[in-house]
């Protein structure tokens, strides 16, 4: 992508999956998307370092051989007459691991696994060779572009800008912005001859240790069709589109048999975020950010997967699986709060010396609505208390009136609580908390607030809100 990174070496990534791994042998799975711009030659490389670091750990079904191989030999000297007792308890989960995989016996087209089934594992999503005929070369090509996920949404926007370019129409400044000089000079008939010539090449060592095959999104009623290890990389721009145009329930019936990523478009250089809140009404598992911002909707990421403990599962609720009906009410849920307090409100950033703050809270549920035409959309209510004046220690709103709001889809609303600090020109947020409406309980609540990284340390340590929730179904 365009984002201003630093580099950093496959195998150390590896690495370091490979040691959280054994600090946390009953995690769930750790899936791993591969977005794959390497040469055959370090393909294979990239085998060899999956295969050697992560070793037992790694789930790969379609290589048999490897995927039920004997525990790694360096756990224990086979020279040595005595065995260590963290090499013992390291070698005798890893044959317990080897016999679960034994257990699925997964094979192409099967359902997927369940990630209580793959606790301790590593899986990777990719490019598969479906059939690979013997004595055939381990490198074949692909037509399809997917490898690189990023770039798929905007493609088709600077194509479309790049025509009005070319045809000589009035472009709008967000057209333009979308074109590189280089774009600009280029014709529409060399960019499609171009992008035709560029195929990605897949290696078979590679191939056979991946199981999620990553496929063009087209038409999801034949995406249904496909064998639940086949998945979707769909872009934010298209996430509007395939919401806008009468596709929500059977995005949402895909999602219920295979997977679907969904990422930031390329566009975003400044590494901000897109809502996730539509994404996980349609089902979708994997709704991939740029965590090093802290914005909104990392904000409402955490908050999301918050409530189970932050082990990165959350079980999908029913009326999104499709189990009890709709996903929005038929009569939406009245939901009310009303802030009464608050108690040790830090400074910006934590601050530990300047003048006293002028706080005030920011209350905002974010929800999906089913509008006409099967059309679904996200959409914000917001309510804002006063501002309390020179007290950060326990100023007292005391709101004589709810705040109302109507949940649609309250089974992936969420209800967020953002600490503020009114100022000259821009105010300051100092702390957030979000919850989903799901999660609420009636009555007085304290409300726990957390930093811009979502945790509770320093002057975080004991912020909190108390607020009245009253929702009526």
């Amino acid at each position: 992508g365009g984002t201003l990174t630093s580099k950093i070496l496959f195998q150390d990534v590896i690495a370091v999956i490979r040691n959280f791994m054994d600090a946390n042998p009953k995690t769930y799975p750790i899936i791993l998307s591969l977005e794959n711009h390497c040469s055959p030659p370090f393909q294979k490389e990239m085998a060899r370092v999956l295969r050697e670091t992560l070793g037992h750990l790694l789930y790969a079904p379609f290589d048999p051989e490897f995927n039920l191989q004997d525990p790694d030999h360096n756990m224990a000297d086979t020279h040595s007459k005595r065995m260590t007792s963290a090499c013992y308890e390291k070698r005798k989960a890893a044959q317990k691991i080897i016999a679960r995989k034994k257990a699925l016996a997964f094979k192409q087209g099967d359902e997927l696994p369940s990630p209580e089934d793959l606790r301790g594992m590593v899986i990777i999503k990719g490019k598969r060779l479906e059939h690979v005929p013997a004595g055939r070369d381990i490198v074949i090509e692909t037509t399809d572009d997917e490898d690189s996920d990023e770039s798929d949404d905007d493609d088709d926007d600077e194509e479309a800008a790049l025509k009005k370019y070319v045809n000589r129409d009035k472009p709008t400044r967000g057209d333009l912005e979308k074109l590189s000089d280089r774009q600009i000079r280029i014709s529409m008939k060399g960019r499609k001859e171009a992008k035709q010539k560029s195929k990605a090449k897949v290696v078979e060592e590679l191939s056979k240790l991946t199981i999620f095959h990553g496929c063009k999104y087209k038409d999801f009623h034949k995406s249904l069709e496909m064998p639940p290890h086949h998945m979707h990389s769909i872009g934010e721009s298209k996430i509007s589109k395939i919401t806008g145009k009468a596709l929500p329930k059977v995005w949402r019936r895909y999602n219920q048999r295979h997977m679907t990523r969904t990422y930031p478009a390329g566009a975003r250089i400044d590494s901000s975020n897109y809502n996730p809140v539509t994404a996980w009404a349609m089902g979708c598992q994997l709704v991939a950010l740029n965590f090093q911002t802290s914005d909104t909707p990392l904000i409402l990421n955490d908050g999301r997967f918050r409530q189970n403990g932050y082990c990165g599962y959350v079980l999908k609720p029913p009326s999104v699986m499709g189990l009890t009906g709709s996903l929005q009410r038929s009569r939406p849920v009245q939901l009310r709060v009303r802030v009464i307090s608050g108690s040790c409100l830090p400074k910006p950033k934590g601050a530990k010396s300047g003048e006293d703050i002028d706080p005030y809270v920011e209350v905002m549920v974010h929800d999906v609505h089913h509008q006409k035409g099967s059309k679904e959309v996200y959409i914000c209510a917001n309510h804002t208390t006063k501002t309390f004046n020179n007290n950060g220690f326990n100023p007292c709103w005391d709101e004589e009136t709810f705040a109302e709001f109507f949940v649609h889809s309250p089974d992936v609303a969420m209800l967020q609580f953002s600490l503020m600090e009114a100022d000259l020109g821009l105010d300051d947020k100092i702390a957030d908390s979000v919850v989903p409406v799901s999660c609420l309980r009636r009555g007085y609540r304290s409300v726990l607030m957390h930093d811009k990284n979502g945790t509770r340390t320093g002057p975080f340590g004991f912020a909190t809100l108390v607020v009245e929730i009253q929702y009526r179904l």
